[in-house]
């Protein structure tokens, strides 16, 4: 719904200084209801809100619980306040430790309405409580906006102040209202005091429009570097082709991008220096080489949407396809000679063929000639996803997907069902404390300890060499042989002296 009709709260969520709290507590007054307000001054943790917000959140006057009787009976069904919970983005620390999730949980089973303010919106604990609430995000105002009411401030309190001074004051106090009002009434009071420019937090996003900003000067793009200077550099890389001046010729245009592009591959192996060499002196050349220098060459503005850099996804995706492949030659060592380059490109597609196309030809029949390749390379069933992976292109339809469901699921049981004897090892975590036994063939009892089986000859007897074995300092670990009738007996204690007892516990049984 777009009315917020079904969220018992409401996020707001904005730049410092836009009105937030003022609107929230504006609207209560304006309400009729009463205000109870918690914001960073107060703890917040889970014990805390469990012990003085939860009362709150039902259907009560706020007066019952600080011990004052109300003179005139009220209906308890109705609603008579509103909690604002100010600041939220700033509950961490051991203070407010768990403050958030225990929020949420109010929020669940709140019978009143709710008020989240918040600054940063992106903040990771704020993104799962943003699922149970009204988003409303305050945008910074714009400058025309913000001296349309202090112009009405400064006629009210009879302060001279030109509209050019004015605007300057409004860019210095970054587009935030109350600092703002903060210099205006210092101004007023001194005519030669000097107005700093505020210091504001910048996030990703925020920062690489700054820096993509034809209108930014060279430091302060150089600024916008350094607010992480692992990123900035692919923004610029993914948004300078969008950068366009309707004043350029396309020959101007291709100019600049040459120009960008030739600055960019400067700034890389700067950037190659400094992290494979250590010369983090070079961060300033890297700041004008990689940003400042190539949003400047351009000569133009970004037009489109700032997109965010997918070299990082395709890095994360080269990185799974190459450990992919190091396990595939892996496995496959025995029967492949060949690198994971030879491998992907002489190998792989050959291998993908010979498990896909029985499937697709043959359906459930040509599931004995999959399981046959599968044994002849030493393959396993996430070795044949892997190899649809990896030679799969883009753009090209995968093999894979005209499988049917049916006999992927046939495969699967039958791969499930076989036994093999396989050169390497495969690692399988075991869920809960439940006995098991790991892919090396050793069972352990629900405390992880491990559990010995012995086997038992036919005739009930044990050799001399078989009682020497069992009194060694080491413990041997056996199996039991399909066909024996005898049965074993756990280790009781852990460690050595719990694989001694259980040792001689077994002997012990048998005779």
């Amino acid at each position: 719904s777009q009315d917020g009709t079904p969220f018992k709260a409401a996020l707001l969520s904005g730049n410092s200084g836009v009105g937030k709290t003022t609107c929230a507590t504006w609207l209560v007054n304006n309400s009729a209801l009463k205000l109870v307000e918690m914001n960073a001054s107060d703890v917040r943790n889970k014990k805390h809100l469990e012990a003085k917000i939860g009362e709150l959140t039902g259907s009560h006057q706020i007066e019952e619980f600080f011990g004052v009787k109300k003179s005139v009976p009220q209906d308890d069904s109705k609603v008579h306040h509103v909690l604002i919970m100010d600041e939220v983005d700033g509950m961490s620390g051991n203070q407010d430790r768990a403050g958030i999730s225990e929020l949420i949980q109010i929020i669940k089973e709140s019978k009143i309405p709710i008020i989240c303010i918040c600054n940063d919106r992106m903040h990771p604990k704020i993104r799962s409580l943003a699922n149970y609430c009204y988003d409303l995000r305050f945008s910074k105002p714009r400058v025309e906006t913000i001296r349309s009411r202090m112009m009405t401030i400064c006629s009210q309190e009879k302060v001279k102040i030109s509209k050019e001074e004015l605007d300057e004051l409004i860019e210095l106090s970054g587009h935030d209202v109350r600092q703002t009002i903060y210099n205006l009434q210092m101004r007023s009071k001194s005519s030669g005091a000097k107005v700093a420019k505020k210091d504001q937090a910048w996030g990703p996003f925020d920062a690489a429009r700054r820096l993509l900003d034809s209108r930014t000067t060279l430091l302060e793009k150089q600024e916008m570097f350094f607010v992480d200077y692992g990123i900035m550099p692919l923004f610029v890389q993914e948004n300078y082709l969008n950068m366009k001046n309707d004043k350029h010729t396309p020959q101007e245009a291709i100019r600049g991008m040459r120009k960008a592009a030739d600055l960019i591959s400067l700034g890389d192996l700067v950037d190659r220096q400094i992290r494979g060499g250590g010369s983090w002196k070079l961060l300033n050349e890297q700041s004008m080489l990689s940003a400042a220098l190539p949003a400047m060459a351009t000569g133009g503005h970004l037009k489109a949407m700032i997109q965010f850099p997918s070299w990082l996804g395709k890095n994360s995706t080269a990185g799974k396809k190459k450990r992919l492949l190091q396990q595939l030659v892996q496995h496959t060592h025995l029967k492949v000679s060949a690198g994971t380059h030879s491998f992907a490109t002489d190998y792989a597609p050959m291998l993908r063929q010979k498990i896909t196309k029985p499937l697709i030809e043959h359906e459930a029949d040509g599931i004995p000639a999959v399981i046959d390749t599968m044994t002849e390379y030493d393959l396993i069933r996430d070795d044949a996803e892997a190899l649809t992976e990896i030679v799969t292109w883009p753009g090209k339809i995968d093999p894979a997907s005209k499988i049917l469901s049916k006999v992927k699921a046939a495969l699967t049981r039958t791969l499930n069902k076989t036994s093999r004897m396989l050169p390497y090892s495969i690692d399988e975590v075991s869920k809960g404390k439940k006995r098991g036994v790991n892919a090396i063939g050793i069972e352990m009892d629900e405390e992880g300890n491990l559990v010995e089986q012995f086997e038992e000859e036919d005739d009930g007897g044990e050799s001399d060499n078989d009682d020497e074995k069992g009194t060694s300092s080491e413990v041997t670990v056996r199996t039991k042989s399909s066909g024996t009738s005898g049965t074993t007996k756990p280790a009781r204690g852990g460690g050595r002296g719990g694989a001694r007892g259980g040792a001689r516990g077994g002997r012990g049984a048998k005779k």
